[in-house]
């Protein structure tokens, strides 16, 4: 990916870049070369949790603070974090779930503790029905409130409650946390992401970073 990226250094004036598998040296070499020519670099979502600018992204911290009061609000105290992979390869992840645990653990629910957090190997549907379906078959309390990092293991979760004979929103509450138009058929709360407005701001930046000759733009 990294030379991909330092290979298309000459034909564009800009480069957006998705969360990615970049490792840190290929990261800072790719940053480095597209600086050195005055190609602004914008991030969707930022790169690292202190970051300050050439990023673009909704509020997840807020994200996260809503979805827990909005599981208070309903008396759920066994709440989980559903997501895919090590939760410190994703910083959108790490804020969500620090906004989810800013509201829990103020109020003294979910144990005192915040949200349990459920990894699981990608984002797909099959993952999310195997991974709750692992809850019920060890006998455990299942959760009574589940805030999914992306809608198809959301909708995998659903699947798993539904087949326990237990009744969504009823028993449970789940959430998921990508907005994606063709799962909501299945009556599946999603968060609404601004993705109009964040593609706007993206350029918006770019623009104003490419006539400041690559300067960082807050």
């Amino acid at each position: 990916v990294a030379q991909v990226l330092i290979n298309e250094v000459e034909e564009v004036d800009g480069l957006v870049l998705f969360p990615t598998s970049l490792d840190e040296a290929d990261n800072l070499r790719v940053t480095e070369i597209y600086q050195e020519r005055g190609n602004p670099i914008i991030r969707v979502n930022p790169p690292v949790l202190n970051a300050t600018e050439n990023f673009v992204s909704p509020d997840y911290f807020q994200s996260g603070q809503e979805i827990g009061k909005l599981f208070l609000a309903e008396n759920r105290t066994r709440v989980a974090f559903l997501m895919a992979g090590p939760i410190a390869h994703s910083v959108s992840a790490q804020l969500r779930l620090a906004g989810l645990n800013s509201v829990l653990i103020d109020a003294r629910r979910a144990n005192g503790c915040g949200a349990r957090v459920i990894s699981v190997p990608d984002i797909t549907h099959e993952n999310g029905l195997v991974a709750v379906r692992a809850l019920f078959a060890h006998g455990e309390d299942p959760p009574d409130a589940i805030f999914a990092f992306g809608d198809l293991i959301a909708a995998g979760a659903c699947d798993a409650y539904e087949e326990a004979g237990l009744k969504i929103p009823r028993d449970v509450s789940i959430i998921g946390g990508t907005g994606l138009v063709h799962v909501h058929a299945r009556n599946l709360t999603t968060t609404l992401h601004p993705y109009d407005e964040v593609g706007e701001q993206i350029v918006r930046m770019a623009l104003a970073s490419k006539q400041a000759k690559g300067a960082a733009q807050p």
